[in-house]
């Protein structure tokens, strides 16, 4: 772009900004109304990704694009219920998104999302914009201003906002004594089984198996929640405390689990991997076949191995690494791996429905995890959740010593910025994550044993080998 277009660009941003920040609603924002009562809120939400379009080149573009689809979920659940005649709704996600967008600033999105200019905001706009904090991993002082608001209110959902609020903390601040201790202090003013799951879940975390047997003893109803969290089906099955059959299953499927999650990092050490993202960098690259001389082939979520796409990515794949999602898809390809690996952090201890997960365990399929705090350190440095490439990149790493940049494929990290999130479909990145972190960290990884690779004899030794075994 030539320093005319940059200036003429800029001048743009900068009129859309003051027309953002005019009384509500201004200028812009009434234009907003009109598409929304013309095509409904779905239109006036489209229209908004519209405009955020034409900044995919800024950062912060998909933290912006988060709330926008944050907002549109919510607005979708029945926890959250808004009047679709209520217009406010649309205005404060409107300029909570350019705030985010030009001044990267959360406590000031906030001061303008719950502005009074607008009138005073109704419960159901504070419960959405604690919830888009929550969606958009986000904790900061204004998800801790965000939530006391929740809780002064005492809104409907504050069960359900307090283990949200957990759950970040979890993420970010980790699992630990003052995490539990803070759970503690929520429950005696919020009374919320949601709760008290959270203190059951992060007890076993901590191995505080008294505490556990406390809560056992006082709520009775935990007995029946053995299919729900399997480390707790195994402490009532040890314990005796659960008179219902199906328990051992869930006992079972377990220990199965760490046994095979085990038995894979023993492969990882053995076995030549090669890691496939599902970045379109490799079209055009003719680097089907290099994949396919891997022993062990690592392919994330709704990955392709169609023959359209073999010459680039090739066809072959062991290992199915995703989220712990319940679709067709994803069980289609989890039924065809060696092991699937469900990433998401610490996800034994999650309650959570297991229905879908179990048909798969039935069907013989070798479920693993990554191990427990495995994605902390990650979160902390990132303060965002991280990719399942990342954080399976960091479980190679861990198991190998070095990541290599030969045995990545489909790994840019920086398609997502541009809005090209897959090589063989058009669907949109998740924007939940930092991507330019990522890719400084990934580029960290590989570039450390590039160096090794280049330097000294043992160095040039490993890179004779490598190319003698893959000219092969």
């Amino acid at each position: 772009m030539n320093s005319v277009d940059e200036s003429v660009n800029q001048g743009n941003k900068n009129s859309r900004h003051q027309s953002v920040t005019s009384s509500c609603p201004g200028r812009f924002e009434r234009g907003f109304m009109v598409e929304r009562e013309e095509g409904g809120v779905e239109s006036a939400f489209a229209k908004l990704q519209e405009e955020v379009n034409g900044f995919l080149d800024n950062p912060s573009a998909g933290s912006a694009f988060n709330f926008i689809n944050c907002a549109t979920e919510l607005k979708n659940e029945d926890a959250i219920k808004l009047s679709d005649n209520d217009n406010s709704l649309v205005v404060r996600v409107f300029w909570a998104v350019n705030y985010v967008l030009f001044d990267k600033d959360v406590s000031a999105a906030q001061e303008v999302f719950l502005s009074k200019s607008c009138g005073e905001p109704s419960d159901d706009e504070v419960l959405i914009w604690f919830f888009l904090l929550v969606r958009c991993r986000v904790l900061v002082d204004a998800t801790y201003e965000a939530f006391s608001t929740v809780r002064k209110r005492q809104l409907s959902i504050l069960g359900k906002a307090a283990k949200e609020m957990v759950r970040l903390k979890w993420r970010y601040e980790g699992p630990d004594e003052q995490l539990l201790n803070y759970i503690f202090q929520l429950r005696q003013s919020i009374k919320s089984k949601e709760l008290t799951r959270e203190s059951v879940a992060l007890s076993l975390y901590l191995n505080k198996t008294d505490l556990v047997a406390v809560e056992v003893n006082e709520h009775a109803w935990l007995k029946h929640e053995f299919n729900r969290l399997l480390p707790l089906a195994s402490f009532l099955f040890e314990n005796n405390l659960s008179e219902s059959p199906d328990v051992i299953f869930y006992h079972n499927m377990h220990l199965e689990i760490l046994h095979n999650s085990s038995q894979l990092a023993q492969q990882i050490k053995e076995e030549a991997v090669a890691v496939v993202g599902n970045s379109p960098c490799e079209l055009g690259s003719g680097k089907g076949k290099v994949i396919d001389s891997y022993s062990l082939v690592v392919r994330f979520n709704y990955f392709s191995v169609r023959e359209h796409y073999s010459s680039d990515y090739g066809r072959k794949f062991d290992v199915h690494v995703r989220g712990a999602g319940d679709t067709e898809e994803l069980a289609d390809r989890s039924s065809d791996a060696r092991f699937v690996v469900l990433n998401q952090y610490d996800f034994l201890y999650h309650f959570r429905r297991w229905e879908h997960l179990k048909a798969l365990y039935e069907k013989g399929v070798r479920l693993c995890c990554l191990p427990s705090g495995h994605h902390f350190p990650l979160q902390k440095e990132l303060k965002a959740e991280p990719s399942l490439g990342l954080s399976f990149l960091k479980f190679l790493k861990d198991i190998t010593n070095h990541v290599e940049r030969s045995q990545c494929f489909g790994f840019s990290l920086s398609d997502q910025l541009s809005g090209k999130a897959h090589y063989f479909d058009h669907r949109q990145p998740a924007y939940t994550h930092n991507w330019i972190k990522e890719k400084q960290i990934f580029e960290g990884w590989v570039d450390n044993n590039d160096r090794f690779e280049k330097s000294g004899y043992l160095g040039k030794t490993f890179v004779r080998l490598k190319e003698t075994f893959f000219s092969r």
